[in-house]
């Protein structure tokens, strides 16, 4: 549905057009108060879907997780950097129609260097009130993604940190999203903060599932009416991948046993909910605003 093109990657892998993407801005470039300009807002640097090369090392139990990340990554080239609310819920409902368990959680960022001290840390999100939605739907909040069925917390979007956004312009890898090993939920909500380094780079996450109620308007509007489509058309997507991969990596049969919901998707035995032939017209607004074209 974008009208992108991307001729050199086609001749690898279908195009994937099913993330949506809306304007969002961090507490860091508007104040809460503040309308943002479609025209201002950053966009990702074009980058080679290089997530898709995971698939083939990835351990088999994460595939599934990793798919959905890949094709939603690889719709990231280019188009509008702050999406995390509606990315995170396309996930979320992505998985749910797989057989897996995933959370969207409200949350804020930290990235500065981690080698000099004097330099300014970057919020993505707010930690001391709850987040705000705009009337616009824009909103200066951010979360991030509780994979529960893998153990694992994911970031999709944390290269929308201006720190993070220069650095990938000459290198991929920051694109990527942060993907954290934890061993429960009660031991990630145990936790004041959780962080990781990203090349020369710190980040840390503070956990606020309190105040994903105060997110839930920016779900509202087309982003409502789009979210169903989107999950779904992501899910399909995810299992032609993993079918694809399937003639590459043989011990994705494990994922059958493993897995007994997407065993069964994948082998035919059951089917999920028929995608419309034709995207809702909220989709198609959604995915030209964020594409700048119209």
């Amino acid at each position: 549905m974008s009208d992108r093109k991307r001729s050199s990657r086609r001749n690898r892998r279908p195009p994937v057009r099913h993330s949506i993407k809306v304007r969002e801005v961090s507490a860091t470039a508007e104040r809460a108060t503040a309308t943002p300009q479609p025209e201002s807002m950053p966009r990702m640097p074009a980058f080679e879907p290089v997530m898709f090369g995971m698939l083939a090392k990835v351990s088999v139990e994460l595939v599934p997780l990793y798919t959905a990340l890949a094709v939603v990554h690889d719709d990231m080239s280019g188009a509008h950097a702050n999406a995390c609310v509606p990315i995170c819920h396309q996930l979320a409902g992505a998985l749910a129609h797989l057989g897996f368990d995933a959370e969207v959680m409200t949350a804020c960022a930290q990235v500065g260097d981690r080698d000099r001290q004097d330099v300014t840390y970057a919020d993505i999100g707010v930690w001391d009130r709850p987040p705000i939605v705009r009337p616009d739907g824009t909103t200066d909040g951010h979360v991030v993604l509780w994979a529960n069925s893998f153990r694992r917390l994911v970031d999709p979007t944390i290269a929308q940190a201006p720190m993070l956004m220069e650095a990938a312009r000459t290198d991929v890898q920051f694109t990527l999203p942060t993907i954290l090993p934890v061993a429960s939920r009660e031991q990630l909500l145990s936790m004041p903060t959780i962080s990781t380094a990203k090349g020369p780079y710190l980040i840390t996450w503070m956990l606020l599932p309190d105040w994903n109620e105060a997110l839930m308007p920016a779900l509202f509007g087309d982003i409502g009416e789009a979210m169903p489509y989107a999950t779904l058309a992501l899910a399909y997507e995810c299992l032609h991948v993993m079918r694809a991969l399937g003639e590459e990596r043989t011990d994705l049969r494990q994922l059958h046993n493993r897995y007994p919901r997407l065993g069964d998707l994948l082998a035919g035995r059951r089917q999920l909910p028929e995608l419309p032939s034709e995207p809702p017209a909220a989709f198609v607004r959604i995915r030209r605003a964020a594409r700048g074209t119209g």
